[in-house]
């Protein structure tokens, strides 16, 4: 695996699979689309040893994690689904990792989704996805686990792009538009747990221009950013993320930062929302806003 640029981050996208599947153990669903029935299978034994080192370094508990990852999930569908519905044709998913809204969300025949990331991390989820394929059934029937694997994987009707590309690289918009998205329609653009891994302020600026270069009048751009002073974004040196090769190395000064870097690219109506986290105190989950972690949301709107 890549242990530089924006491929470092890989191994987290087996950790948050991990947590995924772990909500979908808990019944604890997404709001939008089908549970996530292929987390399982992607978080593989990375994420499940990520996950497990990661719990007993912070403390967490699995009702805290799955509601946490649930409710970024929510935010994120809730939006894609709205974009598509006004006439958005393309989904691009920036660091796609193993994100699986291609199959588990109703995006529909006429939509493309661009899942854009480092050449390991479509190399592992297209093995995950082989073995899905292979796996036997016990005895003589197909357990229901693997019927509904099965059910996810053949019921996609979206048109799904893999773009190898690591973003913290200039050439990737070039990439992208090479493997078919078309600048002049409009566009869903994730950048979803993505930010705090890039170099620096000047790559992150960099990408926000690559971002707005490929945006139609109608486009949207969402993602989420570390900040410093505040809640998650103070353990960027946690040994943990350290262990497994992907340590956080970017954040914002502030909220106003990221504001101010968007508008400044030329985007408009940028919106910031703090993100929330479980956590257990002994009588119960308590759900709390996180200062050091939030979620943007802008558009294009014009032709200007």
């Amino acid at each position: 695996m890549a242990t530089h640029g924006s491929g470092s981050a890989f191994p987290t996208a087996a950790l948050v699979c991990a947590m995924r599947a772990e909500a979908t153990r808990l019944g604890i669903d997404p709001d939008l689309g089908e549970p996530d029935m292929l987390a399982e299978s992607f978080a593989g034994d990375l994420g499940r040893a990520f996950l497990n080192a990661f719990r007993a370094a912070g403390g967490s508990t699995p009702e805290g994690e799955a509601r946490g990852i649930i409710h970024r999930t929510n935010y994120y569908d809730a939006a894609m689904l709205q974009a598509v519905q006004s006439g958005c044709t393309q989904v691009l998913l920036l660091g796609s990792g193993l994100d699986t809204r291609a199959w588990r969300l109703p995006l529909g025949e006429g939509v493309t989704v661009f899942e854009v990331d480092v050449a390991c991390a479509h190399e592992f989820k297209r093995e995950r996805l082989a073995e899905i394929e292979q796996e036997q059934p016990i005895r003589d029937g197909t357990t229901e686990s693997h019927a509904k694997k099965l059910a996810h994987l053949r019921g996609a009707k979206c048109k799904r792009v893999e773009v190898d590309a690591d973003l913290s690289e200039a050439r990737w918009g070039r990439l992208v538009a090479d493997a078919g998205f078309d600048m002049e329609r409009p566009a869903f653009i994730l950048a979803e747990g993505l930010l705090m891994y890039l170099p620096d302020k000047d790559v992150t600026e960099g990408l926000f221009k690559q971002v707005r270069g490929l945006m139609a009048p109608g486009s949207w751009f969402m993602g989420c950013a570390f900040v410093s002073g505040l809640g998650c974004a103070d353990a960027a040196d946690n040994g943990v993320m350290m262990k497994f090769g992907c340590a956080w190395t970017f954040k914002f000064e502030s909220a106003d930062e990221v504001r101010d870097a968007l508008e400044a690219t030329g985007f408009g109506s940028v919106t910031l929302k703090q993100a929330q986290i479980f956590f257990d105190q002994g009588a119960g989950l308590v759900q709390t806003s996180s200062p050091g972690y939030q979620y943007f949301s802008a558009r294009r709107d014009t032709e200007a």
